[in-house]
């Protein structure tokens, strides 16, 4: 309080000076200075002429941590305004000064402790008691304003730097008095500069305008009813898809979406969007429409090629294969040299292989064109299992291997497709036996429950690495183990009885460990299952 006591003085000798008729302004002087003394504001007042400030407010000594004494020193005020700032301000101080206009000045205050405080001066020249002119100024500190501006400026900045990735333009809308759509004024946000190539003044456009002008001409009444549709319904949120042309004659597909907010009455009383451009997307997608066309008219062709190539291949491989058997018997008499015997045992081996391969690719082709057919009635899965083991008996025994059918309960019947079930056994039994080294076993037994039928086959042979087990239920794939490759086949036996079990809405799990066996296992849904109620 040590700075008030001078100016209290002042204070008190000018009004002792006072003459009568100017007692009533300078009441009010000093109702002012009162007054704005308890502002957060600064007020201040300076001679003209100097630039001597002759008053400032005491809140000088919170806002720059200057005493009111040491802000009167003669170019205080001009030393403590940032370097970077002074010029421009005094000069536009200077050029106010001349025409004695009124005006606001933003600078940066350097405090006495070093700091920086953004600072707006509202300056205005007037007419002292005197008849002298002064200046006088109110110092306000906007500091947390430019903090908000430079966030706000920073936002701006990253809206419309998203924008630019995003390639978005986003629009507002002023609805026209007498609510005519058509008339409605869209303004657009810069990037409709980038991506519609307008020009500055082009940003501010009626609905009709800017159906003319950019849309594609295919387009434009999709795009008008969509609208109009959209409105009429009352809908908040409107999307639709279009071309537009831009001024160079580039066509750009883009995707708008409208937000529209409705009174109690039904007006539509707010309205903005965004338009993105979507070409690139567009053309991807129809890249990949396009590629997909061509990989399914391959898959056809494949298809096709392996299904007539099958057919042809069946009749001259069934005389191999009938033929062989002829002279492998030797119903139409002896041979000869006993050799031609073991020949013919060849080639009708080879022509059952080749034949069981062309069968699976059959299959193999109807699977893939969605062809395969169930052709369904009440089957005994335990006589299926039954039969297939009858099947595999010989030729486990010829190879060593113990073929058993384990022992179950009564299996009630399943509603499926016969043939193609024992197709799918009679696959898993063939790897297992093929797979299952002498001396080893495999096993086939049939349960159920509320959660389904299942046929399941175990064996003790080489086993499947767990990273195979996924691919081996791929067509053509065979596991990637040294003692598999000792086994011939075309590593389709598996895919095939995955599809059969997918069509009858069951799974085909495997599971296996490397040289300790696999179990692979069928289930077939619980729907399928036929109590004596439903089969009656």
């Amino acid at each position: 309080m040590r700075h008030r006591l001078p100016l209290r003085r002042l204070r008190a000798r000018r009004w002792r000076e006072l003459r009568p008729g100017d007692l009533e302004s300078h009441l009010n002087d000093e109702r002012f200075r009162a007054i704005a003394e308890t502002l957060r504001a600064v007020p201040w007042e300076a001679e003209p002429t100097t630039d001597q400030i002759t008053y400032v407010g005491p809140q000088i000594a919170c806002l720059s941590g200057y005493s009111v004494e040491e802000w009167l020193v003669q170019g205080q005020w001009t030393r403590a305004v940032h370097p970077e700032d002074r010029e421009a301000i005094e000069a536009r101080y200077l050029e106010h000064l001349r025409q004695r206009l009124d005006h606001n000045l933003e600078y940066r205050l350097i405090t006495k402790s070093g700091g920086r405080v953004w600072i707006r001066d509202i300056i205005t020249f007037v007419t002292g008691l005197d008849g002298r002119e002064l200046v006088r100024g109110l110092m306000i500190n906007i500091e947390e304003e430019k903090v908000l501006e430079r966030a706000l400026r920073e936002s701006e900045a990253r809206y419309r730097q998203a924008e630019h990735i995003a390639r978005l333009v986003h629009w507002s809308v002023v609805f026209s008095p007498n609510g005519e759509w058509d008339k409605n004024v869209v303004t657009f946000s810069d990037s409709a500069r980038e991506i519609f190539g307008f020009s500055e003044c082009e940003r501010r456009l009626s609905n009709t305008d800017f159906i003319a002008r950019l849309i594609h001409p295919d387009d434009q009444d999709n795009v008008r009813t969509a609208m109009l549709d959209g409105l009429a319904n009352k809908q908040t949120q409107i999307c639709i898809t279009y071309r537009i042309v831009r001024p160079d004659g580039r066509e750009r597909w883009v995707m708008e979406h409208v937000h529209n907010e409705y009174d109690q009455a039904g007006e539509r009383t707010l309205a903005f969007g965004i338009i993105q451009d979507i070409t690139e997307h567009r053309q991807r997608e129809m890249e990949l429409r396009a590629a997909g066309l061509r990989a399914d008219l391959a898959s056809r062709a494949k298809t096709q090629f392996l299904a007539t190539m099958s057919h042809e291949l069946r009749t001259p491989l069934n005389a191999i294969i009938g033929f062989s058997e002829v002279m492998q018997t030797e119903m139409m008499g002896p041979l000869g040299a006993p050799e031609y015997k073991g020949y013919a045992a060849d080639i009708h081996g080879s022509g059952t292989f080749l034949l069981s391969i062309i069968n699976e690719l059959l299959d193999l082709s109807l699977i893939d064109a969605g062809e395969m057919k169930l052709d369904e009635s009440l089957v005994e899965m335990g006589k299926v299992a039954a039969s297939c083991v009858s099947l595999l008996r010989s030729k486990a025994a010829v190879k060593g291997v113990h073929l058993v059918q384990a022992v179950e309960p009564t299996v009630p019947l399943l509603r499926g497709d016969a043939r193609r079930l024992k197709q799918a056994v009679l696959n898993l039994l063939t790897n297992a036996i093929k797979f299952t080294p002498a001396g080893g076993s495999v096993e086939i037994d049939t349960s159920w429950s509320h959660a389904g039928l299942r046929v399941t086959v175990r064996d003790t042979g080489i086993g499947i690495a767990a990273e195979d087990l996924e691919r081996v239920l791929k067509p053509f794939v065979q596991a990637e183990n040294w003692l598999a490759r000792q086994h011939d086949g075309a590593g389709l036996g598996l895919a095939i009885t995955n599809a059969i079990c997918e069509l009858h809405g069951g799974t085909l799990t495997l599971k296996s460990e490397l040289g300790h066996g696999t179990t692979a296992c069928i289930t077939l849904p619980a729907s399928r299952i036929e109590t004596p109620t439903t089969a009656s």
